[in-house]
């Protein structure tokens, strides 16, 4: 395209000739091939710029979703170079410079600096630039603002006549239609790169693939996979109805089919008979949609064989059914096997509470003769005598304890312990149970410290059970605490008791914490353990928290302490 430069020799003072320059420009320009687009603008904007006697010639496109303006070309004279990019300009940032393009064909700016249209511009862009002048001409693609031509001049202030305004529009609308052809260029590539790609996955597909006509279902096109499915040639395929051809049981749901095609365009997974040639059958399962091929809509079936699938499937549904009736069978055993295991559970739990209220009449009388016998009722009694009565008198409290433990946890698991609900003075009850622990404590030299909140007053709860729930945490704490202290505190949270029972023991190792709260079980057994207990103490205090719909936890570091905490309801809703 160099001939461009060939009337540049004609007088610049002569209008005529340099409208003459223009139209060659212009017309040069339509003449190259849109395959050479960089090519082309680059020399025309070097025409351009020779021709309108301008500095700089800049060419650049507008993404107008994202307001954008990216330079595709920028000349300068001066240097006699082209260059492209350079940063993306946010006319976002300069309302009123977009706004121009978008209303006006054209406008020229002698002053860019002082021009309300362009000064905007001065610090994103002319300043760095040193424009002084510009005229702007915006390109439109269908209405729409694709892009602008700007000559810009940087010598000094320059005014733009009629000639000079309506050549930059008309370069404009030649860019435009540059744009839009290399737009249908990309857009042929596209397309073909696409039938391509159709093509290749057409005939390499594992699924049998048919391109038919939706009006009739005769076939216009079928790929490799069908032929090696069926058993039918293409050239005996095409021509051929679809529902002829293959499919077996269709026709009874093909009005159905084809109304919600009709309706969405599309149809996904129904399952149908297909034949072979050889009239042997097989299970597909189907998938249409309605699609522009060779300019008119066509529609095109994908099928998948599942027959082996849907064998395998058969033999699944016969395997769960199997086991559908074992599992009912097995529940059933377990069912009866549980019934057994809680009656024999409720068996034993009645056995205890009968054979502890049998154990604790005769141990009462002990207790009650041993004390009368150290009260020196019945005559005087020398001081070895006082010391073994003593010792007779500690081992029936101790083992009556027991016993009562033994009474307490068997009428829980036997559902006979009833929760017997009153008001019950917080501070009187806690004070209480700490009366009762101070002699040990004092024994083992243990401070025993309580902070309860004054504010706690009454609640609905039954009075013995809650006083033995603090009195077992607390005789637990001291039982296991060698030095230091026992905390116990109690506040309210919401519509809850909060009592927190914490010492500085031997704590309890993780992997023990499970063992807590179950009956019988203690984390340090054997002949040498060194507190004695059934193990109960911990159990029965779980239960009755439950049955007073409460809860509670513990935390503890092996070494360094416990912390028991338990919680009930203030109200307790009667069902």
């Amino acid at each position: 395209m160099s001939s461009l430069h060939a009337l540049m020799s004609f007088s610049n003072d002569d209008r005529t000739n340099r409208l003459l320059w223009f139209q060659s420009i212009l017309l040069q320009a339509v003449q190259q091939p849109i395959e050479a687009f960089e090519k082309t603008i680059h020399t025309l904007t070097e025409s351009v710029a020779s021709a309108a006697g301008v500095d700089r010639v800049l060419v650049s496109a507008i993404d107008e979703q994202n307001r954008t303006l990216t330079i595709i070309d920028l000349f300068d004279r001066n240097k006699r170079e082209h260059s492209s990019g350079g940063g993306e300009l946010d006319l976002r940032n300069c309302p009123k410079y977009f706004s121009a393009l978008q209303r006006s064909r054209w406008f020229g700016v002698k002053q860019v600096q002082h021009d309300e249209r362009t000064e905007e511009l001065w610090e994103l862009y002319y300043r760095k630039a040193k424009v002084i002048s510009s005229l702007e001409v915006p390109i439109h693609m269908a209405g729409t603002l694709v892009g602008v031509v700007c000559l810009e001049h940087v010598s000094d202030e320059r005014s733009w006549n009629v000639d000079e305004q309506s050549f930059a529009a008309a370069v404009a609308d030649q860019v435009a239609v540059m744009f839009q052809a290399r737009q249908r260029l990309q857009e042929q590539k596209t397309l073909r790169e696409s039938e391509a790609k159709f093509a290749t996955i057409f005939q390499a597909s594992p699924d049998i693939i048919m391109i038919s006509d939706p009006a009739t279902s005769v076939l216009v096109e079928v790929n490799d996979q069908f032929c090696k499915q069926t058993g039918y040639t293409r050239k005996e395929a095409i021509g051929r109805k679809a529902t002829d051809l293959i499919y077996s049981k269709y026709e009874s749901s093909r009005d159905s089919v084809v109304a919600e095609l009709m309706t969405v365009g599309k149809v996904d997974d129904f399952e149908a008979t297909a034949k072979r040639k050889d009239d042997s059958t097989f299970i597909v399962i189907v998938s249409l949609r309605v699609v522009q091929l060779v300019g008119k809509p066509l529609l095109l079936s994908v099928c998948r064989d599942i027959t082996k699938r849907k064998a395998i499937e058969a033999e699944l549904l016969e395997v769960q059914h199997g086991l559908e009736r074992r599992v009912e069978e097995r529940t059933a055993e377990l069912a009866e096997a549980k019934e057994r295991a809680e009656s024999a559970d409720r068996t034993k739990s009645s056995f205890l509470a009968t054979m502890s209220h049998e154990l604790r009449t005769p141990l009462n009388s002990i207790i009650g003769f041993t004390g009368l016998l150290q009260q020196e009722l019945p005559g005087p009694l020398n001081p070895e005598q006082k010391k073994q009565l003593s010792m007779v008198q500690t081992s029936a409290r101790h083992l009556l304890a027991l016993i009562n433990d033994v009474l307490d946890i068997s009428k829980i698991e036997a559902g006979q312990l009833d929760i017997e609900r009153s008001d019950v003075s917080i501070h009187e009850s806690i004070r209480k149970a700490l009366a009762l622990t101070e002699p040990l404590a004092k024994r083992k030299r243990i401070a025993l410290v309580e902070e309860i909140s004054a504010d706690l007053g009454t609640i609905r709860t039954d009075r013995r059970r809650f006083k033995q729930i603090v009195l077992n945490l607390l005789n637990n704490a001291i039982k296991f605490t060698d030095v230091g202290t026992v905390t116990l505190k109690a506040h309210r949270v919401a519509s809850q008791l909060h009592v927190l029972v914490k010492d500085t023991g031997v704590g309890i190792a993780e992997a023990d914490l499970k063992k807590l709260f179950k009956p019988f079980r203690q984390i340090n057994t054997g002949i040498d353990r060194k507190h004695e207990g059934t193990g109960l103490g911990l159990a029965i205090c779980e239960r009755l928290v439950r049955l007073m719909g409460g809860g509670i936890q513990v935390r503890s570091t092996l070494g360094r302490g416990s912390e028991f905490e338990f919680w009930i309801p203030f109200e307790v809703s009667e069902s």
